[in-house]
């Protein structure tokens, strides 16, 4: 049975593939298509995490903070 399914899988997949071969204008857009696709969608993402603020910079800024303050007690800054 999976042979025969297989098969019949194989099959489809060409007829859809020659059916495709014929009408390259719909199958594949041209490279600049894409590149302007592409480019748009890329001008109006949005921030990585959705414009809130950075935990990774705001855990950054703290250790540095910790680090001055720790260096100014010790009397090395």
């Amino acid at each position: 049975m999976k042979m025969k399914s297989a098969l019949v899988g194989l099959v489809l997949g060409g007829l859809s593939a020659m059916t495709i071969r014929d009408r390259p204008a719909l199958a594949s857009p041209s490279l600049e298509t894409i590149i302007r696709q592409v480019t748009r969608a890329n001008r109006y993402r949005a921030a990585f995490n959705g414009g809130l603020p950075s935990v990774k910079r705001a855990q950054r800024l703290a250790k540095a903070k910790r680090a001055t303050r720790r260096a100014r007690k010790l009397g090395h800054a």
